[in-house]
């Protein structure tokens, strides 16, 4: 340890002078050293052009000619004791700084130094300086207003103090308040061209109504010309002070080391501790020396860690170039505190959405439940934007959530909603929009297949759809139904010569007319698919049937038989159709399979069956034709 404190004293030249070992425990180090007279002395003046201060002890009768009346003690330090004392003209109590009988000429100056530096600096928060002046003994007595409150550091260090009552609201908000207030008194002391030097909880007192005071001046430097030059030792409280105050070099400090102080008192009210600590002199020194950025734990807001560190940057040029420029940052964060309030409700929101995204399949309610969390953590990361234009934490969690719901939109087929979340993002992900794409061009296709269908059903129920599907039938009907009836009627009757030769011809002219008819009504095929499908089934139908009766004359077979083999055929023809068409039509194929039976047992009356199974098909398909179709799939 001692091999380091001279190592210490080799970078630090003013370690050498302390006026205690850099090996003793850190102790009383949060106190204030002060600086050897006369070299820091400047502005103060001789005892011997002050004026005379009508102070004297109080009588027990109350009476007495002195206009200050010593009625007890606030409290002393090593070289000064503060009395309290009423002053009888202006009917009110003061506090009377003095120096004990043991003090010496250099606290005498160090007196005379604060009361001419302090006396000049009129502020709300700074205690106003009464008067200055020599009691009936020549020694100096310092006259100032009566603070009654207590030392901030308490209320910082101390969540039990019996004063804690004074601290408002949310505790933060309250600190960072007494913060500005301090930080106001001391640009107001820069601009009379005085720098503080030390700047702490301890230094400052709250009144009893919440007023803030700025005390101890006594170590304050006069800056400009009459700022002394040179190595002046170390001055201030070494757990607070600047690097440059670590250096010693008086020529380095500026407006710029307040900067420092006021950070180091942001670091106790975020941490409960001074900034610089350690197990002995020699590390808090150095640590203050080094002033290297700190790392705060996730519960400390991240603009104040960032405020606390640059304000407090090894290198001066690095800090907030004034006090007034810390302050700014101070109400920007309160001002902008609701929002990362808001932004931190909305990013909760975020994670449970991202939860609830990660649920697949999602059913009804949890669509539902993915929609109320968007629309939850969106809405507050547009009130956190609308207060902080600037929370770019906001904005990027904001963004993310936009994103992570575009792809669910997108997943779950909502194009145009997925479009217009993606027309919020600055920058919309790639694969978003190559995803996008694909499902437009897949629910374009859909849309024109269904449009497609849309106008398939309306020809259906169109009055020109209607004629030439009747035209059709009536054409059917006069081959299917008209001349099986009439072949079968000419056959009871005993026409000779009425067997293959007849339905061969039949079937060509009615194969013939239905070919016509179609090339007619070809609007009918165009658009309706399933019209085509029936009618080009029919015609293939009508031509085997052909075929089959050309065959059964060649082959010698009798005619029932064959007309029995068409019946079975055309029940088969029209369960295909059926199945692919409209499953409705299969009652027509159960007509044609149920008109067998009776074909086969009463043979003579096989034209009369078929003309009735025919008659009652068409009359089937007609009525379907004439409804809205169902599709078979």
């Amino acid at each position: 340890m001692r091999d380091e404190a001279f190592a210490a004293t080799t970078q630090l030249p003013m370690l050498a002078n302390l006026p205690f070992d850099l090996t003793l425990p850190e102790g009383d180090l949060d106190k204030t050293i002060r600086p050897d007279l006369p070299l820091e002395a400047s502005g103060g003046q001789e005892l011997s052009t002050l004026p005379m201060l009508a102070l004297g002890e109080e009588r027990e009768d109350g009476q007495g000619e002195q206009d200050l009346q010593v009625i007890g003690e606030l409290g002393q330090g090593g070289m000064g004791v503060v009395k309290l004392a009423r002053q009888r003209s202006l009917r009110r109590e003061v506090a009377v700084k003095l120096l004990k009988s043991t003090a010496s000429a250099q606290a005498a100056a160090a007196l005379l130094r604060e009361a001419s530096l302090a006396g000049g600096l009129e502020h709300p928060n700074i205690v106003p300086i009464h008067a200055l002046g020599l009691t009936h003994q020549g020694a100096p007595a310092l006259v100032m207003k009566r603070i009654e409150g207590v030392d901030w550091r308490a209320l910082i260090c101390e969540p039990e103090h019996p004063r804690r009552a004074l601290v408002q609201g949310d505790p933060l908000a309250w600190h960072l308040d007494v913060l500005l207030r301090v930080a106001q008194a001391v640009e107001f002391a820069h601009a009379r061209g005085i720098i503080h030097r030390d700047i702490k909880p301890e230094n400052v007192m709250i009144g009893e109504f919440g007023e803030v005071y700025l005390l101890d001046w006594g170590i304050a430097l006069e800056l400009g010309s009459a700022r002394p030059a040179g190595r002046g030792g170390l001055v201030g409280t070494p757990a607070y002070l600047a690097p440059e105050m670590a250096e010693g070099d008086l020529s380095k400090l500026s407006a710029r080391t307040d900067v420092y102080l006021l950070g180091a008192v942001l670091h106790e009210i975020l941490t409960g501790d001074p900034p610089h600590t350690g197990g002995n002199a020699y590390a808090v020194i150095l640590s203050a020396w080094q002033s290297a950025p700190f790392e705060f734990d996730a519960d400390t807001p991240e603009p104040l860690a960032q405020i606390r560190n640059k304000a407090m940057s090894a290198n001066p040029e690095d800090r907030h170039p004034s006090a007034a420029a810390f302050a700014e940052d101070i109400r920007r964060y309160l001002h902008h505190r609701e929002s990362l309030r808001l932004a931190d409700e909305a990013a909760e929101r975020l994670a449970d959405l991202e939860a609830a995204l990660a649920v697949c399949p999602r059913d009804k309610h949890q669509s539902l439940k993915v929609h109320g969390l968007f629309g939850a953590c969106r809405f507050g990361f547009q009130y956190a934007l609308a207060a902080c234009p600037g929370n770019d934490k906001a904005r990027a969690d904001m963004n993310r959530a936009i994103a992570m719901m575009a792809r669910a939109e997108i997943e779950d087929g909502h194009d145009h909603s997925a479009e217009l979340l993606l027309h919020e993002l600055p920058d919309p992900p790639p694969d978003l929009l190559d995803q996008l794409q694909a499902l437009k061009a897949r629910l374009d296709a859909e849309r024109a297949e269904l449009e497609a269908l849309r106008a398939h059903a309306h020809y259906l129920n169109c009055p020109a759809a209607a004629r030439q599907r009747l035209a059709m039938a009536v054409t059917a009907a006069l081959f299917l139904v008209a001349a099986p009836l009439l072949m079968g009627v000419l056959q009871r009757l005993g026409v000779e010569d009425l067997g293959y030769d007849a339905i061969v011809a039949a079937g060509f002219v009615g194969l013939t007319a239905l070919t016509v008819v179609t090339a007619l009504c070809r609007r009918c095929l165009k658009d309706a698919w399933n019209n085509r499908a029936i009618i080009f089934s029919g015609l293939a139908l009508f031509t085997f049937c052909l075929v089959l009766r050309a065959l059964g004359a060649a082959l010698h077979i009798p005619l029932h038989h064959e007309l029995l083999v068409e019946m079975l055929v055309i029940g088969y023809t029209v369960v295909q159709v059926g199945l692919y068409t409209d499953r409705r039509l299969l009652l027509a194929a159960l007509i044609y399979l149920s008109g067998l039976i009776p074909a086969a047992l009463f043979p003579d009356l096989a034209l009369f069956i078929v003309t009735g199974c025919n008659a009652l098909a068409l009359g089937l398909i007609s009525l379907v034709w004439r409804a809205t179709p169902q599709p078979a799939r």
